[in-house]
């Protein structure tokens, strides 16, 4: 039973993280949408708002015995890792920005041995490294490098390995599901993406002020809303099951 609770989480996972990005760039393309954060928000508040009403309706049980600063300290992490890959994306090149992505692996098991006081075995980390040495030479490309760009692509890369990680840890620690995990997290992830929306996408070229909505355009967010939910829920849910690293991969 496990190993098909498993493999459907990693297939949501797929199928919603792929129809959300296929969403976003469409979006984004046609229509010229240039706020990532607000969306960013909005997908938060989405997840906040669906699963507060699963949780009423009982199909899993509210988290009581997490702090809020836990809470707000995960939120945290969770929202950079978002605004600050957004950034790495923005700041460097395309080659650069995957090999940053890649680069979570090592930095997910790093972090494992330094803080969490888990090694990882040598047969893994083999297998690892021809899996990233493999994918580096079929999807790295144009890489160039800047010193703000580093800083943004480390700082990122820092904040998806370290989220990721509390993120199964979290689950185990205070005896909780993904679902009932994510729920706890997802409104603090809400305030704390809207605020660095209002600072970072109310003025300039890409203000959302000055964006002019159209109706498609529209319905196309309010939908993304609901993928969003299912990719933040089959994370959560695969990182529970697996590990961050398995994730990744």
């Amino acid at each position: 039973m496990l190993n098909y609770i498993t493999l459907s989480w990693i297939f949501g996972s797929i199928l919603s993280s792929t129809s959300l990005i296929l969403i976003n760039k469409y979006i984004m393309d046609k229509y010229h949408f240039g706020c990532a954060t607000f969306l960013t928000a909005y997908h938060f508040f989405m997840t906040f708002l669906l699963l507060e009403i699963m949780c009423r309706l009982r199909f899993f049980d509210r988290v009581t015995n997490m702090p809020q600063l836990e809470k707000w300290n995960m939120g945290a992490y969770g929202v950079g890792a978002v605004v600050f890959m957004n950034f790495n994306l923005k700041f460097n090149s395309v080659g650069f920005y995957q090999l940053s992505k890649l680069s979570v692996i090592p930095f997910i098991i790093l972090y494992n041995l330094l803080f969490q006081g888990e090694k990882t075995s040598s047969q893994t980390l083999f297998s690892l490294s021809i899996l990233i040495f493999g994918m580096a030479l079929f999807t790295v490309n144009d890489v160039q490098l800047n010193l703000f760009g580093s800083i943004i692509a480390f700082v990122g890369v820092c904040c998806v390995s370290v989220f990721q990680t509390k993120t199964g840890s979290k689950q185990k620690e205070f005896n909780v599901n993904g679902p009932a995990l994510q729920h706890a997290t997802s409104f603090p992830q809400f305030i704390l993406a809207l605020l660095a929306a209002l600072s970072l996408e109310t003025h300039g070229i890409n203000s959302i002020f000055d964006h002019h909505f159209q109706k498609l355009e529209i319905l196309l967010i309010f939908i993304t809303g609901f993928i969003a939910v299912s990719v933040n829920v089959c994370s959560f849910g695969l990182i529970g099951r697996t590990s961050a690293v398995a994730y990744q991969v």
